[in-house]
């Protein structure tokens, strides 16, 4: 699909403007879609205006601004030629100020200056588009452009997307020869109003996402948008995060190494029809996975990461019985502990040496720590 179409700025009297019948706002089921020749029908007008003059759609609030401030250059409104009414155009974005225009008419509120500014309209006709599912494609890529993060017409993988094919452009680059640069990402972040971090963090997910929809096994069942967030947790997570060594990422070309590719997939099952049996079931479970990784006992660590990947145990269930365990009184290494510190402890210099008086009082400490333990009931753990 080409999502960069030709457009055409024309100008269109108000009555040969249409409003979309199929419009994604308000449409419920796909059965529903009305057949283009029968837009302009009297019934199907009627039918959109009854539904766009519902409260959610806050057109009062737009109609007050329009009447005080006039139509601004931004209102922008884009639309396509009919071929079955070649007189008529649809809106394909901007149907709600088409109707406040529209309303504002009916009322007698456009004076005669707003009038001259909006009737004819100046609009901005796709060119040469294919069907109105293409058309509207290609509308949410230019607003998508023009308004990341405000208009959201797309999810985050959506934008990651985009951002990534003007990364492209701008660096004359390929898939193959993509490499991080700082300042292409600013004049992106500058275009965009998004930072710079942000810029970065949606390509460092787009390309472990376009690599991993690339591995054969996980192509055959599609990686998806929606999996944006739980790739997202693993590849941007902060530079002191043990997932940084977990799942490795090149600092200039954001590829995956091979062993990293295999333990995203082990733990997120993208290569399983609808992740079934998933231990990585959400974005949140990485957190505690973290912590997993960041155990001091490296063998016991080892043993938590083999029960997730191997076992398929949630994460969660994984650290929270770990912190169970070391919520519990250890008496071997109390023990350990109190015997390395009295060979330590020369009892001639107690009073004297500093040395010897921070031993003893790391002694009394665990002492009495062993006396709290002792006195409390006991405690059963399955």
């Amino acid at each position: 699909m080409n999502y960069r179409p030709k457009l055409e700025r024309i100008k269109v009297p108000l009555l040969k403007l249409l409003l979309d019948p199929n419009n994604p706002r308000f449409l419920e089921d796909h059965a529903d879609r009305v057949n283009e020749e029968d837009f302009a029908d009297s019934g199907i007008q009627d039918q959109a205006v009854a539904r766009m003059t519902k409260a959610a759609f806050r057109l009062d609030e737009l109609k007050d601004s329009i009447a005080t401030n006039g139509w601004q250059p931004v209102d922008q409104i884009f639309v396509r030629k009919l071929k079955a009414l070649p007189d008529k155009y649809v809106v394909l974005e901007g149907n709600r100020r088409l109707m406040a225009l529209r309303e504002l008419r009916k009322e007698k509120r456009l004076d005669e200056a707003l009038t001259s500014a909006v009737d004819p309209l100046s609009v901005l006709e796709v060119v040469d588009s294919g069907n109105i599912e293409e058309s509207r494609a290609q509308i949410t890529y230019l607003l998508g452009v023009r308004h990341h993060g405000s208009l959201k017409p797309w999810g985050p993988f959506a934008q990651a997307h985009n951002i990534y094919d003007r990364y492209l452009q701008i660096g004359n680059m390929t898939d193959d020869t993509f490499r991080w640069d700082g300042n292409i990402a600013a004049q992106i972040g500058a275009v965009l109003s998004i930072d710079v971090k942000k810029v970065e963090e949606r390509l460092r997910v787009y390309c472990a996402m376009k690599q991993l929809h690339e591995v054969p096994t996980i192509k055959s069942i599609g990686i998806e948008g929606k999996s944006y967030s739980l790739v997202r947790e693993a590849v941007a997570a902060r530079t002191k995060s043990p997932l940084k060594q977990y799942i490795v990422q090149d600092p200039s070309t954001f590829k995956l190494d091979d062993k990293s590719i295999r333990r995203m997939d082990l733990v997120c099952h993208f290569s399983t029809k609808d992740r079934e049996g998933a231990p990585m079931r959400s974005p949140e479970e990485w957190r505690p996975f973290a912590k997993i990784l960041a155990d001091v006992d490296r063998e016991k660590s080892a043993a938590m990461v083999r029960e997730v990947e191997n076992d398929k145990a949630l994460p969660s269930d994984v650290s929270a019985k770990r912190q169970a365990e070391l919520r519990q009184p250890r008496w071997d290494r109390w023990l350990i502990e109190v015997t390395n510190l009295l060979k330590k402890l020369q009892i001639a210099n107690l009073d004297d040496d500093q040395t010897s008086r921070t031993i003893g009082a790391r002694l009394a400490t665990i002492l009495d720590n062993l006396s709290a333990v002792a006195n409390k009931p006991a405690i059963k753990v399955n």
